[in-house]
């Protein structure tokens, strides 16, 4: 019985530990499935403040490598658990309120890049009524199928 009891405290802390540094699958899926879903569409345009539930105010973009003093002044607000991207092309969505962050996701850069070096990018901070972006191809590739996408402001 006690062994059981470790094995469940174990277990509830491995997930729980793996929810705060991992960022949330829930949310990457919901921010690979809308930037999909556009790249699809006729005006190729998501709105994030849609596609991303929560009480979250403002979407802050966190570029592969990004430092944590970079990142925490973006927000506004200390966040300890930041961990900086060491893959190009991986960022880090910060969906956050004034103080906290609610959830996050890192996002391969090939489903809708914002920090693509050609071309306008969105700023580092939107606030979630302008969270609306425009997902275009950038003539780069992946893998030989698999177009390399840049997210852009919406007009």
């Amino acid at each position: 019985m006690a062994r059981r009891v470790v094995l469940a405290l174990a277990s509830v802390v491995l997930v729980t530990g793996a929810c705060g540094s991992a960022g949330s699958n829930v949310t990457a899926n919901a921010v690979t499935d809308a930037l999909a879903a556009a790249a699809g569409s006729e005006s190729r345009t998501v709105d994030m403040s849609k596609a991303i539930p929560g009480d979250w105010q403002r979407l802050v973009f966190a570029c592969a490598y990004s430092d944590r003093g970079t990142v925490e002044k973006a927000l506004g607000f200390a966040w300890p658990d930041y961990r900086p991207t060491d893959q190009d092309g991986e960022n880090i969505w910060v969906f956050a309120t004034d103080n906290k962050v609610e959830s996050w996701a890192m996002v391969p850069g090939y489903h809708g890049d914002p920090c693509f070096y050609e071309g306008e990018q969105p700023p580092t901070v939107v606030s979630r009524d302008e969270a609306r972006f425009r997902v275009e191809d950038t003539g780069e590739r992946v893998l030989d199928d698999v177009p390399y996408r840049a997210l852009r402001p919406a007009q």
